[in-house]
């Protein structure tokens, strides 16, 4: 029913918090059994790059939470990063995964602009996990391996 004002609080947010523009994918409201209040579940990506998904929060009282996009945007700068190893590995590959662990301490810490790869150089007590994948043919060999893992040991001590 206020769907309309929770979509409206959301774009007002962040046009106000990351100065740009946004598009709303999805409203939708939920309430948990037992709680007095409900919210709207927010899904979204900015005009600039629609590839970027988040979500977020906005209160029956149209306060918002549990704002994704700062998560998102940096776990995309982070597969872009990773992409020229991903293609020495499985060349023409494009199937592959960056997770990283963002806590609240980072979010609060740096701002939007802020590149992922930065915030890993500069900050020294972030820990890091890459879980990657890669396509090979059936006659990889230990060899191949060895020497993957290689390349991709070579291409993190180089700062990515």
């Amino acid at each position: 029913m206020f769907n309309y004002k929770a979509e409206a609080k959301a774009l007002g947010y962040l046009k106000t918090t990351y100065q740009e523009d946004f598009i709303i994918d999805s409203v939708t409201y939920e309430k948990q059994f037992g709680e007095r209040a409900g919210s709207y579940y927010i899904t979204g990506r900015p005009t600039a790059n629609k590839d970027i998904e988040f979500s977020m929060h906005v209160g029956q009282d149209f306060k918002v939470s549990d704002d994704s996009y700062k998560e998102s945007k940096w776990r995309n700068d982070s597969i872009q990063e990773y992409a020229p190893l991903i293609d020495v590995l499985s060349p023409g590959f494009r199937s592959y995964a960056v997770n990283l662990p963002i806590n609240e301490g980072l979010i609060n810490k740096y701002n939007i602009e802020t590149k992922y790869g930065d915030i890993r150089n500069q900050d020294e007590n972030n820990e890091e996990y890459l879980y990657m994948g890669s396509s090979v043919d059936a006659g990889f060999n230990e060899q191949q391996a060895l020497e993957s893992g290689y390349r991709a040991a070579q291409f993190m001590k180089q700062g990515t």
